[in-house]
C-alpha cells in the first residue's frame, strides 16, 4: 500500500513490491521489547552512550528477498545488486500526542547488538535473515513505523 502506513500485527507478514506488484522483500517483526542496556557496546570503554530519545527497544525480524534479477520491474532489476530489505534508517516513531520523530537511529544504536544479533542491512536476491534492530524512541507507547525509501510503501506497529 502506498500513502497511509499499512497497520500490521505482530508476526504478520509485510510485503512491498514493485510497481507490477511482485514481491521486492518481505518481512515479519516477529516481537518489540524494551532493551534496557547496551552490554555489548564497545563505546563504553570511553564511557556509556545514551539514548539520544530517551527509551531503546529491540525488534527481531525475519525478512526475506525476492528474485529481484527476474523483475519486470526496470528499476528494481538494475538496482539488485545492491541488496534490497529491512534497513534500520527507515524507521519513524509517533507518540501518543502525535510528534513525529524521525532520527531514532542514533549512535547507541548502532553498537548495541552483539556479533551476530544485528539484522544485515541489505541482502542480495533470494536471501533471507533473521536478527535484531535496536531503535532509540522519545516514549515507550505510540506508533512505529516503517517506510520502504524505493516505493514509499509503509507499515506501521504499535508499540505499548
Amino acid at each position: 500500500m502506498r500513502g497511509k502506513p499499512e497497520p500490521m500485527s505482530l508476526g504478520q507478514e509485510a510485503v512491498v513490491t514493485d510497481q507490477n506488484d511482485d514481491m521486492i522483500y518481505r518481512f515479519k517483526v516477529n516481537s518489540i521489547r524494551l532493551n534496557d542496556s547496551c552490554p555489548n557496546n564497545p563505546l563504553d570503554q570511553y564511557g556509556s552512550l545514551d539514548p539520544v530519545n530517551g527509551h531503546l527497544i529491540r525488534l527481531t525480524i525475519e525478512e526475506q528477498v525476492g528474485d529481484l534479477f527476474q523483475s519486470q520491474d526496470e528499476l528494481v532489476a538494475e538496482m539488485a545488486d545492491l541488496g534490497q530489505g529491512v534497513n534500520h534508517f527507515n524507521w519513524r516513531f509517533v507518540t501518543e500526542a502525535g510528534t513525529t520523530t524521525n532520527e531514532i537511529s542514533t549512535p547507541i544504536t548502532y553498537n548495541c547488538l552483539g556479533p551476530g544479533e544485528e539484522l544485515p542491512g541489505d541482502l542480495g536476491p533470494n536471501e533471507q535473515a533473521i536478527g535484531e534492530v535496536i531503535l532509540d524512541l522519545p516514549g515507550q507507547t505510540g506508533t512505529l513505523i516503517y517506510q520502504d525509501p524505493l516505493t514509499r510503501q509503509s507499515f506501521e506497529w504499535q508499540v505499548k
